[in-house]
């Protein structure tokens, strides 16, 4: 597993490639994006209480889906851009 420190509120997470996929547009809107890596959340220390989301994550950015909204029959995905430094 890889890791990162999200810049704003410097939470470490955890990330691992996948070999599922997931299409979305980035957290600016446009096109379709792949979504290739799951973002590990919540507390590590009780399994309960932990999940993932789907994530595009780059140098210095991670784009993650953090929410899905339905409207009008349709399903809209909320992304945040979080920019972030690689944890070694």
């Amino acid at each position: 597993m890889k890791a990162f420190r999200e810049l704003e509120y410097g939470n470490i997470f955890t990330y691992e490639d996948s070999k599922d996929t997931f299409l979305a547009p980035l957290a600016h809107g446009g096109r379709n994006h792949v979504y290739n890596q799951r973002v590990w959340i919540g507390n590590a220390l009780k399994e309960c209480e932990q999940g993932w989301r789907w994530a595009k994550v780059m140098q210095t950015v991670a784009h993650v889906i953090v929410d899905e909204v339905e409207r009008d029959g349709n399903t809209w995905y909320v992304v945040e851009r979080w920019n972030i430094k690689p944890v070694h």
